[in-house]
């Protein structure tokens, strides 16, 4: 059987955060946990579980958003529990503000993205559990895994592939007398999500990059609530019309890089910025961080 978190049986709410997981972590991968092309979700729960080389989530995971939503959360006043929707390891049990114990977790490499190998429509399939092509032993979808007692609230901080593989599910496990926030835009596969900080522009309020958006509003919430991302989208909303930006090519995107000055590309936050703002060209986080990479190796060669 799927292990519950026990209520506190106090009456007191707790707000119980579902984040991702992350690539970095802090211990290797184990034998046969590097989901690839072809991988048998059979073979991968036999690796996954016979691994002996284990830490607890919050030792696990070492990536920035995950550090960053954990401080947060752990720092504030509210009853609290951290969840992390993991690629690998469906619905992880993480640390508590009562102290319960954490899941005990490989190192492993799987990340859900519609163009890898580990993508949503499979992540989605464990996730909801059906005999051997499931994350749990048993046929339980990972939903069942939280105890959620009436008027606790659950806060999804996920991105939209994660998204795509866990909420079509969620009303099914999840009490309609729980509160279900969504931070930043959520898909539509419940009306029960409140989506709160989902302007389109928000990250130029937020002033930061996009796999720092849902971590940075996360913190915002904790700490000035639902009027706090109201108000930014509110901003957000208000914003003047955005400057169009020119579409360029993989090399003129390095030949631009080789030209800006070594303050800038001291940095991949201040080159995505100065390439996207000073220098108006659309182009995505990681085309910026791949064509930095590649120029700062010409300029170890030269």
């Amino acid at each position: 059987m799927v292990e519950k978190l026990e209520s506190g049986g106090d009456g007191a709410m707790t707000i119980h955060y579902i984040v991702q997981c992350t690539a970095e972590k802090s211990l290797p991968p184990g034998d046969g946990l590097r989901w690839v092309e072809g991988t048998s979700p059979v073979d991968w729960k036999r690796c996954w579980n016979a691994s002996k080389a284990r830490k607890p989530v919050s030792q696990l995971y070492t990536g920035n958003t995950f550090t960053k939503s954990m401080e947060a959360i752990s720092a504030s006043k509210d009853r609290w529990m951290i969840w992390v929707a993991s690629a690998g390891g469906g619905l992880l049990r993480g640390p508590s503000s009562s102290g319960g114990g954490e899941d005990s977790v490989p190192g492993y490499e799987a990340y859900c993205f519609p163009s890898s190998p580990m993508n949503p429509r499979i992540m989605r399939s464990l996730w909801e559990g059906g005999g051997d092509d499931s994350y749990t032993l048993s046929n339980d979808n990972c939903w069942s895994k939280i105890n959620l007692d009436e008027g606790d609230t659950l806060v999804v901080s996920l991105p939209g592939s994660y998204q795509s593989s866990v909420f079509p599910s969620m009303d099914d496990y999840i009490s309609s007398q729980v509160d279900v926030i969504g931070i930043g835009n959520c898909l539509s596969y419940s009306e029960r999500i409140r989506q709160i900080g989902s302007h389109p522009r928000i990250r130029e309020v937020l002033g930061c990059g996009f796999s720092m958006m849902r971590t940075t509003l996360l913190e915002r919430w904790i700490e000035g609530g639902d009027k706090e991302l109201e108000a930014l989208d509110s901003v957000a909303a208000n914003l003047p019309e955005a400057p169009l930006r020119q579409k360029i090519s993989d090399a003129e995107l390095r030949a631009l890089i080789l030209e800006a000055d070594s303050v800038t590309t001291s940095s991949k936050t201040r080159t995505i910025r100065w390439v996207r703002d000073e220098c108006g060209v659309a182009a995505s986080e990681d085309r910026i961080k791949s064509a930095l990479s590649n120029s700062m190796e010409i300029i170890e060669r030269q």
